[in-house]
């Protein structure tokens, strides 16, 4: 299984004279912590920063933060602006865990880095092209995963018919409840960068059908993804780089011989599910139509699983399942609803 949750920010006519900008606009939607170790440390949503040039390791700045005041990192990003810089702020985010031996649930931390890749940094603009100019990486995908040693004690409490089991829901009820901190750090990068399009997903599975949560700016880019979803089963090449052909070197493999859907989809064991219904999609829809956004609010609302929440002149979708849901119902439904030419 993948071990983080990642969030993918692209941007429009993207200017490198905007990067400190942009970077620092998404660290200011870092969630403020609260947390002291039993030897007094406290913590900081900006930790450290370091800042490479040219990807050969070139680090050109380092600092220890340990502020939550955005003037500081700010003022230090500033110095390196350029178009072959890679920044990477440390951070960490808040966590509810089980602890099995109490039976009770701790606040607790992991890590939590925000980088920014210029489309200078790296070959042939790889990291820019494929993950976007921000990623976002909440690591520890078990902190977004209800642990078995919680389920395995709630279904001994119901079975023995013992009042524990509503407490015990509670906490399963509060653990799911982990993703929030990723999707409202989306959310605010949204609202506070105005991207073009920000996917979250596992460890890089840049993909619609296996994203968590899903935005374009352009409202429109939703039934387009449709296409994308065949392109990229039939041929291969890289989401949202139309430019990248399959015989480019960035280019993934074709989804329809990689087999490649995600992990989750494949514990899940939906992997060969995704793979019918996009090859039957495949063959049945020759070019997506364009939805009208009456149609496509339609959808978002008839669309079981999800959570839509309305953003600037779009919106953004998230599975209601955390991180073992995806957006694949979100999209086969978009499907129906071409290929019945409801429009």
């Amino acid at each position: 299984m993948g071990k983080s949750l990642t969030v993918h920010v692209w941007f429009d006519d993207y200017d490198p004279a905007s990067a400190a900008d942009l970077f620092v606009r998404s660290a200011a939607c870092i969630p403020t912590v609260s947390y002291q170790e039993p030897d007094g440390r406290n913590y900081h949503r900006f930790e450290t920063l370091k800042i490479e040039r040219d990807y050969v390791q070139n680090v050109v700045h380092e600092a220890q933060l340990a502020s939550n005041d955005v003037t500081d990192l700010k003022a230090q990003v500033e110095v390196h602006v350029g178009d072959r810089y890679m920044y990477n702020l440390g951070s960490v985010y808040q966590y509810n865990s089980y602890d099995p031996d109490s039976g009770t649930l701790v606040n607790d931390l992991r890590p939590l880095t925000l980088q920014l890749f210029s489309p200078g940094y790296g070959v042939d603009q790889y990291y820019f092209r494929k993950a976007g100019l921000l990623v976002a990486t909440f690591c520890g995908l078990d902190s977004f995963l209800v642990p078995p040693e919680l389920i395995r004690a709630t279904q001994q409490a119901i079975s023995s018919r013992t009042e524990q089991h509503l407490r015990l829901m509670r906490m399963i009820d509060t653990v799911a409840k982990n993703i929030d901190v990723v999707h409202g750090f989306a959310q605010a990068t949204i609202e506070a960068a105005d991207p073009k399009h920000l996917l979250v997903c596992t460890d890089w599975e840049i993909h619609p059908l296996t994203a968590h949560g899903l935005y374009h700016s352009d409202f429109r880019d939703f039934p387009r993804d449709l296409s994308w979803i065949i392109a990229l089963h039939r041929q291969g090449g890289l989401y949202l780089q139309p430019d990248i052909q399959p015989n480019h070197r960035l280019a993934d493999p074709p989804r329809a011989t990689s087999a490649d859907y995600g992990e989750l989809a494949e514990m899940r064991g939906t992997k060969q599910f995704l793979q019918a219904h996009v090859e039957d999609f495949s063959r049945r829809m020759a070019s997506p139509l364009h939805l009208s956004v009456e149609t496509m609010w339609n959808v978002l609302d008839g669309a079981a699983g999800t959570t839509v929440i309305p953003l600037r002149e779009s919106a953004y979708i998230a599975s209601d399942d955390g991180a073992f849901g995806c957006l694949d119902e979100f999209f086969f439904l978009l499907f129906e609803r071409v290929m019945t030419a409801d429009i």
